[in-house]
């Protein structure tokens, strides 16, 4: 199993002090890694999101974006809720994710978070082309992403699996998904570090 390594810095600074404020590690899973005060409105977010509290995550990541528009987690994070809070396609929600996402690919092409998303928001709008596309963009960067396998997987299947691909991802998956199930695999995981203390929210 390959490992990569994402760089994760909210604020620019520390880069010139020689470490980062998070990084996301992927494998078979994924585990992103916070640390310190710097990445404290990222770490914010990332447990309201998880705790389901959405319209407060939204409201701290719309925040923090006035000030960092050009952090590329933080559009993802935009994306993640919106999507989770069940934008339909063609409202003004739908239309803010796919924006948001974009935003992330744009400013940070590796973040394969957030191609996910971009992928999940095309799929369910029946843009299969634009799906695959980015499917296949997050697996150049995390081969063993199984969210990017099932994406592309459900997106040839719409549009009739013209290379005859379908046999094959359907085996990865199953492999992907065996895999995620051993006591070290993740589909995707937080840890959160704050100073004095560590926290881990799954």
């Amino acid at each position: 199993m390959t490992l990569t390594r994402t760089p994760i810095n909210p604020w620019p600074w520390s880069a010139a002090f020689g470490f980062n404020q998070a990084e996301l590690v992927e494998g078979v899973g994924r585990v992103l890694v916070l640390s310190g005060q710097a990445a404290a409105a990222v770490a914010q977010g990332l447990a309201q999101l998880q705790q389901s509290n959405l319209d407060q995550a939204l409201a701290t990541v719309e925040e923090q974006l006035k000030t960092h528009r050009q952090d590329a987690f933080l559009h993802y994070l935009k994306a993640e809720i919106l999507t989770q809070k069940g934008a339909e396609v063609d409202s003004p929600e739908y239309g803010a994710a796919v924006a948001a996402a974009a935003e992330a690919v744009r400013l940070k092409p590796d973040l394969v978070l957030a191609r996910d998303v971009l992928g999940n928001l095309y799929l369910k709008a029946g843009q299969n082309e634009r799906a695959i596309e980015q499917s296949r963009l997050a697996l150049r960067d995390n081969p063993s992403d199984q969210v990017a396998t099932y994406h592309l997987l459900q997106a040839l299947r719409k549009a009739k699996d013209p290379r005859g691909e379908i046999p094959g991802l359907v085996k990865k998956l199953a492999a992907l998904r065996e895999e995620a199930q051993k006591p070290d695999g993740v589909g995707l995981r937080y840890k959160l570090y704050e100073p004095g203390r560590t926290q881990h929210r799954q």
